[in-house]
C-alpha cells in the first residue's frame, strides 16, 4: 500500500537515485501494513523494517506478513525526551542502524527528535502542525498527544542537529542529514536545498491556506474555520509567554477579520452569519490577548 501523500515513495526513489541499495527503515505509528504505510514500500524493495505500533491488532497484521526482515514492537513510544531512543534500543537500532526514519504519532515529535542520539538517520520524515503561520516558532511545553510543533520551530531544531529541510508533504517534513546531502550534492542541485530561501519556500508550499480554512467550509458552517484557528489561539495562550500569545492571537484575529468581506461576498448569508457569530465569540473569549 503506498504512503498517504507519496512521501515514502519520494524518499525511496531519492535513495535509489544515489545508487544505493537497501537499508534499514524505522516507522513509529506504523498502523496497518495495508493502509497508507510509509515503511512497507521500503520493505517491499528489500529493506529491513523496524516498526513500532501501539495497537495490538495492527501489529498482528505486520507479523502475519511472515517477513523475516520485519521486526515489530507493540508499544507506544514513551512520552519522555529520551523516549525515541528507548524505542530504537528495544528494536536493536544501535547495531542494525537506521537509514530512514518516519515519525508520525500525533504529538511529541519535536521533543522526541530533539532527544534522539543513539542513531543518526540519513533521512527523516516527521509530522508537524502546518496550520501555524510559517514564521511562528511554536513548541509545546511538554510531550503530549495532539500537540505538535510549528514548521518554523521544527526546521530550526533540526537545523541545529545538522539536518536540512528537503521537501514538504503537507503535514510531513522530510529532512536530510547535511553531511549525507553534501556527498550527493550534484544529484540534489536541482532541488534547491542548498539555497538560502529553500526552507521558507517548502514550508509555504505545505502550509494551510487561510482562504481554504475560512472560506471553503461546507454550507452553512462558516464557524468551522474560526473554531479551527481559535483552537490554535487556545494552545498558544496556554503554552507561550503572554507577549507571544498577544502577538499570535491578535494576528490570527486580524486575519479572520480581514476575511469577513470576502466571506460575505462569496458565501451564503447563513454561512456568513455563522462565521461572524463565531468571530465575535472569539473576540470576547480572547479580549485580553487582542492588542488591537
Amino acid at each position: 500500500m503506498p504512503s498517504h501523500l507519496g512521501q515514502a515513495e519520494y524518499i525511496l526513489q531519492l535513495w535509489q537515485s544515489f545508487g544505493l541499495d537497501s537499508g534499514v527503515v524505522f516507522e513509529a505509528g506504523a498502523a496497518q501494513p495495508d493502509y497508507i504505510s510509509n515503511s512497507l514500500p521500503f520493505i517491499d524493495n528489500g529493506w529491513h523494517g523496524l516498526v513500532c505500533e501501539s495497537d495490538s491488532d495492527s501489529c498482528q497484521q505486520w507479523l502475519a506478513l511472515g517477513n523475516n526482515r520485519i521486526e515489530v514492537l507493540n508499544e507506544a513510544i514513551p512520552y519522555l525526551p529520551e523516549g525515541l531512543d528507548l524505542t530504537l534500543k528495544s528494536l536493536g537500532a544501535q547495531t542494525k542502524g537506521c537509514d530512514v526514519l518516519f515519525l508520525d504519532i500525533d504529538g511529541g515529535e519535536f521533543h522526541l527528535l530533539e532527544g534522539m542520539s543513539i542513531v543518526r538517520p540519513r533521512l527523516i520524515c516527521v509530522e508537524h502542525d502546518n496550520s501555524f503561520p510559517i514564521n511562528f516558532e511554536y513548541v509545546p511545553r511538554f510531550i503530549q498527544h495532539a500537540r505538535q510543533s510549528s514548521s518554523a520551530a521544527m526546521v530550526k531544531m533540526m537545523r541545529s542537529k545538522g539536518y536540512l529541510l528537503l521537501r514538504s508533504f503537507f503535514q510531513d517534513l522530510i529532512f536530510i542529514e547535511e553531511s549525507f546531502a553534501n556527498i550527493y550534492s550534484s544529484r540534489l542541485s536541482g532541488s534547491g536545498i542548498f539555497g538560502p530561501f529553500h526552507a521558507v519556500q517548502e514550508i509555504s508550499r505545505g502550509a494551510y491556506s487561510y482562504y481554504s480554512v475560512l472560506v471553503n467550509q461546507e454550507e452553512p458552517h462558516g464557524d468551522r474555520g474560526v473554531s479551527f484557528y481559535r483552537s490554535k489561539m487556545e494552545i498558544v495562550s496556554a503554552d507561550c509567554p503572554k507577549d507571544v500569545a498577544n502577538f499570535f492571537c491578535a494576528f490570527l484575529y486580524k486575519v479572520m477579520l480581514d476575511f469577513s468581506p470576502v466571506i460575505e461576498q462569496l458565501r451564503s448569508p447563513d454561512y456568513y452569519r455563522a462565521f461572524a457569530s463565531s468571530l465575535m465569540e472569539t473576540k470576547h473569549s480572547f479580549i485580553g490577548f487582542l492588542l488591537l
